[in-house]
């Protein structure tokens, strides 16, 4: 990383650039540009690509092989302008869908399920403000372009760990549902291990993770719907539209795990 830095300042001086010209030919913040050269950040492939040119000089000559490993933790785990976008929405998405869910709450809507401040309650409208900021926060700094793998896993620790915190209040203390939420928490620890592991392995744990998600949401659904129609008036509606409405926004979110995991993986092979 150091490396790096020391390359960009270099290259800028013996070409007579301000950091300020650099970053104003790069389309960045001055802010940026220092942030290279001191060693804390590094740009995303396309720009970095983009700086090589301005230099006149080579990726190659721009990043060692040391550089390279620690890239892939450092940089934006999505770079392409699609995969971003998608990556965005996702997170808008789950944004989007906790923040009503805590609305919901609060009006008192879900009081015909059995919700009326009770412990299991309150920590389902703690849980649901508490990722709709995390959600947020992810939506911003994808938007930044700063998704780093660390933020990744920060977003994975939290989902799956207040998920399982829930269910623990919720569940009767019995073998099986402890079993489930021993299980509930080893796959949150292997998620997030994944993301914060400088050569991560390949990560056919994550999809498998993410594919039993997956058809627990479906479940879910099913089972929301099922209660719905029981209602069979306004509230049933309610429940069935907010149950497909969380389950697509939990989908999306496996999803975008998954995708984050296989680049990621990508990225460490490369630079091995």
């Amino acid at each position: 990383m150091a490396e790096f830095g020391e390359n960009v300042r270099s290259l800028r001086q013996a070409k007579g650039l301000t950091q300020q010209s650099l970053a104003d030919q790069l389309y960045v913040t001055r802010q940026a540009v220092s942030r290279w050269e001191g060693g804390s950040r590094y740009p995303d492939l396309m720009t970095a690509k983009k700086l090589a040119e301005v230099l006149d000089s080579t990726m190659d000559a721009l990043l060692s092989q040391e550089d390279m490993r620690q890239y892939a933790q450092k940089a934006p785990v999505l770079e392409s302008p699609v995969a971003k976008g998608a990556q965005t929405a996702a997170l808008a998405f789950g944004f989007a869908d906790y923040l009503v869910r805590l609305l919901w709450f609060l009006t008192g809507l879900r009081d015909v399920t059995g919700w009326s401040g009770s412990p299991v309650g309150i920590v389902q409208v703690l849980r649901a403000a508490l990722l709709a900021a995390l959600f947020g926060y992810g939506a911003l700094m994808s938007i930044r372009d700063r998704l780093t793998p660390k933020v990744a896993a920060a977003i994975a620790a939290v989902w799956f760990g207040s998920a399982a915190l829930a269910d623990a209040l919720s569940m009767t203390p019995r073998v099986g549902n402890m079993a489930i939420l021993l299980l509930k928490a080893l796959a949150g620890g292997c998620v997030v291990r994944f993301f914060l592991r400088d050569r991560p392995s390949r990560p056919w744990a994550v999809y498998a993770i993410c594919a039993g998600g997956g058809v627990l949401s479906l479940v879910s659904v099913a089972y929301s719907i099922h209660v719905g129609f029981d209602l069979a008036d306004e509230m049933g509606g309610l429940l069935t539209v907010n149950a497909l409405v969380t389950a697509s926004a939990q989908l999306a979110t496996l999803c975008l795990l998954c995708v984050m995991a296989r680049t990621l993986y990508r990225k460490c092979r490369q630079a091995a």
